[in-house]
């Protein structure tokens, strides 16, 4: 809420940022684990997402948990066995499906039929 300039799409709402690094100011009313990623190209399929997890000074559902850990936060993810361009530019040319071949949890993953 009052930040959609730094909420967006490059050229349309906001600039885009440059590699390096970018500080997010912003006040947030809702706590708990959230989820960002890129808006640029094809970023978010090639990996530029995350948690982001906002906690409250004074939790009070502290009391329903023993730890509050920053290894404890799942991130989900599709995994595709080629690379992001690959899979979009076949599925544009109808050669290709949009399907992903796995799930990565925190990175991690079972392969099945993988064709690396």
């Amino acid at each position: 809420k009052d930040f959609q300039y730094y909420d967006g799409v490059p050229f349309v709402t906001q600039c885009p940022i440059l590699g390096g690094s970018f500080r997010y100011n912003f006040v947030t009313t809702n706590s708990g684990t959230h989820w960002w990623h890129s808006h640029s190209g094809l970023h978010r399929g090639s990996g530029v997402f995350g948690a982001f997890v906002v906690r409250e000074v004074m939790d009070p559902m502290a009391w329903s948990y023993d730890v509050d850990l920053p290894e404890h936060v799942i991130v989900m993810n599709d995994w595709i066995h080629v690379s992001t361009i690959d899979k979009f530019l076949n599925r544009f040319h109808y050669i290709g499906d949009g399907h992903v071949e796995n799930i990565l949890i925190n990175g991690k993953a079972r392969i099945f039929e993988a064709q690396v």
